[in-house]
């Protein structure tokens, strides 16, 4: 598995800006984990959007959705 080196996260103007890239950051290092030990897409994904939910950031359906649709981007880029 190839290591994926993140850019630091600059800070912005909004908070919540800030909070999103960070939560990206850690939602592409989850997948990843995911894929390491062998989980499901739809296991990732659901445990994305839980804690997506309890930080009450956006509700389930919105990060279980935007995790689901970016594995896919990410297991092109990874096997490349």
């Amino acid at each position: 598995m190839t290591s994926v080196e993140l850019p630091p996260i600059e800070p912005t103007s909004s908070d919540k800006g800030v909070v999103n890239c960070a939560l990206c950051n850690s939602i592409i290092s989850d997948i990843f984990t995911g894929f390491e030990n062998g989980a499901t897409d739809e296991e990732i994904s659901a445990g994305i959007g839980r804690r997506c939910e309890t930080l009450n950031l956006y509700n389930f359906k919105v990060c279980n959705g935007t995790a689901y649709i970016a594995m896919v981007i990410i297991k092109k880029i990874d096997y490349m």
